[in-house]
């Protein structure tokens, strides 16, 4: 049998929308056979600080993405299971968020593909994710927001939080990370774009559909397998025998040579 996982990639498009001040923010990372992504959505910076202060919302969710990514990334790295990775990654963003969360604060949801396809998220507030389990459609795949009746946040990174929910799903094909401005306006994705080139579309979308708020989305996703079971069928034998024919070439050249020293 030809034992070959498909390869995993992510990537991210962000757009400004019709704000003054981009305050969504997305990271992502290729690292030990898996993808690492992550969105952040910073909330409204009431005293207009901007991300120039440490204590900005844009600040904050940034400070969220790349931490998250940088500590899950680390842990892969060292074989840790992924989803004690998602965890720590989480609780590492979660703490860097309170330290400087004096002025606002952050939605997020951060996320690691395995390359057998199994899924792990985390996430807070309203930020979502979206998976292609199979069928080539993709159904939401986050809990509930972290919201009241209103729609007004009730949780988010910068506040005190319980310990992390790992959410777990098996023969994810395909994943979407969006903060709200993409999500309120997503129409079906295209399961077989790559990665790049559907975060590119589901922000471009939003925009074509009025959405002034912050984008942000992120993809991570398998790469479609080369060998289908039917070609793997007559590689497998194909493979071995070539073996074979390499190992008995190499044994006479070996031959040859001890033959023929001196």
């Amino acid at each position: 049998m030809i034992a070959a996982l498909p390869r995993v990639s992510a990537a991210g498009f962000s757009h400004l929308g019709g704000r003054a001040r981009q305050e969504d923010r997305w990271a992502v990372a290729e690292v030990a056979g898996a993808a690492l992504g992550a969105v952040a959505d910073g909330m409204s910076d009431p005293l207009g600080l901007g991300r120039a202060t440490h204590t900005s919302s844009g600040a904050i969710a940034e400070l969220a993405v790349s931490t998250f990514v940088e500590v899950a990334s680390r842990r892969l790295e060292a074989a840790a299971p992924p989803g004690d990775a998602v965890r720590a990654g989480f609780e590492a963003a979660a703490a860097a968020a309170r330290a400087v969360a004096a002025t606002g604060g952050a939605a997020f949801v951060g996320a690691c593909l395995a390359g057998d396809g199994t899924l792990f998220l985390v996430k807070v507030g309203d930020c979502r994710a979206f998976g292609d389990f199979g069928d080539g459609r993709f159904e939401r795949a986050t809990t509930a927001d972290d919201a009241d009746r209103s729609g007004a946040l009730t949780s988010w990174l910068g506040t005190d939080l319980p310990a992390a929910q790992v959410i777990v799903r098996q023969r994810c094909r395909a994943l979407v990370l969006a903060s709200d401005g993409v999500w309120r306006t997503l129409i079906a994705p295209h399961a077989e774009r790559a990665p790049f080139v559907l975060a590119r579309e589901l922000v471009t979308q939003a925009r074509r559909a009025g959405e002034t708020d912050n984008l942000a989305a992120v993809v991570l996703a398998l790469a479609p397998s080369l060998v289908t079971p039917s070609l793997e069928r007559w590689l497998s034998p194909l493979f071995l025998a070539v073996g074979a024919v390499m190992f008995f070439v190499a044994g006479l050249l070996a031959a040859t040579l001890v033959g023929g020293a001196p």
